[in-house]
C-alpha cells in the first residue's frame, strides 16, 4: 500500500504563518492610525461658536459710533416696550463665504435657550466690509408679521447694507417695525381695551345712577295718599 500522502501539512500550508501574521498587524496598526488621523481631524475642525449676548447692539466690527450704538439702544428699547418685540443687532467682522442666514438662526436660538431672548424676537447680523447682512426672524414673529411685509424688510435693510449705510439699515427696520399694522393690532388692544372698559364701566356707573336719581325724585313728588 501507498503511504498516504500528508494532506494535512498541504492544507495547513496557507494557514497562519509568520506572513499572514505580519500582514495582519499591519492592518490593526493602519487601521488604529488612520483612526487616530481622523479623530483628530474631527477635532481640528472649526466649530460653530455663538457670541455672547451682552446688549441690543453688539458692535464687534467697530464700524458704529458710540452716539449711534446709544440711540439703537434707545430705539430697540422702546420697540421691545411698545410692541413687545425684541431685537438684537449684531455687527461682526468679514469671516469668509459662509452661511450668514444660517448662523443668524442658530445664535438667535442659543440665546433664546439660554433665556437672554423671548418669542418675538429678531437678530440683525451685519458684515460691513463684506456689505452683507441677514435678518432672522424667530417662530412667533414670523407667524405675526405677514409674509409680504417679512420680504418688504428684509428688501429695505439688504439695499442700505449694500450702499453701506449700516445705521441707516438698522434704524429703517426699527422704523418700519413699529409701523406694521400686524404688531400694532396685537399690541394696542391690550393697553387701548384697558382704557375702554374703564370709559365704559363709568358711562354705566353715571347712567345707573341718574336713573336712580330720577326714581327718588318721581318717588318724592309723588303724592302721599296715591
Amino acid at each position: 500500500m501507498r503511504p498516504a500522502s500528508p494532506a494535512g501539512r498541504v492544507l495547513q500550508f496557507g494557514g497562519p504563518g509568520p506572513v499572514h501574521t505580519l500582514g495582519r498587524f499591519i492592518d490593526l496598526n493602519l487601521m488604529r492610525l488612520l483612526l487616530v488621523i481622523l479623530t483628530g481631524l474631527l477635532f481640528a475642525m472649526p466649530a460653530w461658536s455663538y457670541p455672547a449676548y451682552v446688549g441690543a447692539v453688539q458692535d464687534t466690527a467697530g464700524v458704529l459710533s458710540p452716539g449711534q450704538i446709544a440711540g439703537l439702544q434707545r430705539a430697540l428699547r422702546e420697540l421691545e416696550q411698545d410692541l413687545q418685540v425684541r431685537g438684537t443687532v449684531l455687527a461682526l467682522p468679514a469671516q469668509g463665504t459662509w452661511d450668514l442666514p444660517g448662523y443668524g438662526e442658530r445664535t438667535l436660538a442659543e440665546w433664546q435657550a439660554q433665556g437672554v431672548m423671548g418669542e418675538r424676537s429678531f437678530l440683525l447680523l451685519l458684515v460691513p466690509e463684506q456689505h452683507r447682512m441677514a435678518l432672522v426672524f424667530d417662530d412667533a414673529l414670523q407667524q405675526t408679521l405677514d409674509p409680504w411685509t417679512l420680504r418688504q424688510l428684509t428688501a429695505r435693510v439688504a439695499l442700505e447694507c449694500e450702499q453701506g449705510h449700516l445705521y441707516l439699515a438698522t434704524d429703517s427696520l426699527l422704523t418700519h417695525l413699529r409701523q406694521a399694522p400686524e404688531l400694532r393690532k396685537q399690541s394696542a388692544p391690550e393697553g387701548e381695551s384697558r382704557w375702554v372698559w374703564i370709559i365704559a364701566g363709568m358711562l354705566i356707573l353715571i347712567l345707573t345712577s341718574f336713573r336712580g336719581i330720577r326714581k327718588w325724585q318721581a318717588a318724592q313728588l309723588r303724592p302721599a295718599w296715591s
